[in-house]
């Protein structure tokens, strides 16, 4: 646990921790909607990663976040079968930093939209998306201006969600989408806009890299 929480914090995520399988599925349920990933060893006291991922799945159904495994069995049966019964994915123990982020910013991001982005369009679109990393956390800023107001929260939710998607940051536009239908049903949706900020902040360091590699943006 403190390998991992050591990790995580180094790669700039917010992490909570449970103590056992049960504390886990009491967090989960208590701020699932705040909570991107949940990530979860095989082997925990109390309620077995297994066990909490079937609680958490029935008991947050479409709002569940991403549900990663942390496993030792060596044998690919045994983690394939984890996918089946219902994991997002699965990391190998000893953690290692660069597995860890990669299998994090996977699940979070949709590179295959990314990708596709920039391949048909080049350098043309690579303008559009320094606007939209530019204007983005003030977009988020002003979310909290108007969290009273459940109309015009819905809307600036809605016009985020749609922009975050059109990058392939999916993490992201998934929370906009629970503050979004929050907002509809007239509740008052909880959020951390220094915590979503932070969170768009890691990934769009993630996608730069990306543009690097594809030749379209120069290593800063």
């Amino acid at each position: 646990q403190a390998v991992a929480l050591e990790l995580l914090d180094r790669l700039g995520f917010h992490a909570d921790l449970a103590v056992d399988g049960a504390e886990a599925v009491e967090l989960a349920l208590e701020g699932g909607e705040q909570y991107d990933l949940l990530l979860a060893d095989v082997n925990m006291p109390e309620l077995d990663g297994v066990q909490v991922m079937a609680h958490v799945r029935e008991a947050l159904g479409p709002a569940c976040p991403s549900i990663v495994f942390l496993t030792a069995n060596a044998m690919k049966s045994d983690r394939d079968n984890l996918i089946k019964q219902g994991a997002d994915g699965y990391l190998s123990k000893p953690i290692r930093m660069e597995a860890l982020a990669k299998g994090i910013t996977e699940l979070l991001v949709d590179y295959g939209q990314f990708d596709s982005l920039f391949e048909m369009s080049g350098a043309a679109i690579f303008k559009v998306f320094e606007k939209f990393v530019e204007e983005v956390p003030a977009g988020i800023e002003a979310l909290k201006a108007v969290e009273a107001d459940h109309e015009a929260l819905r809307q600036q939710a809605h016009q985020l969600k749609g922009r975050l998607a059109t990058f392939g940051l999916r993490g992201c536009a998934r929370v906009m989408g629970q503050i979004e239908r929050g907002a509809e049903f007239g509740g008052s949706p909880s959020f951390d806009s220094e915590l979503l900020t932070s969170g768009f902040n890691l990934l769009i360091r993630h996608l730069r890299e990306r543009l690097v590699e594809m030749g379209i943006a120069k290593e800063e």
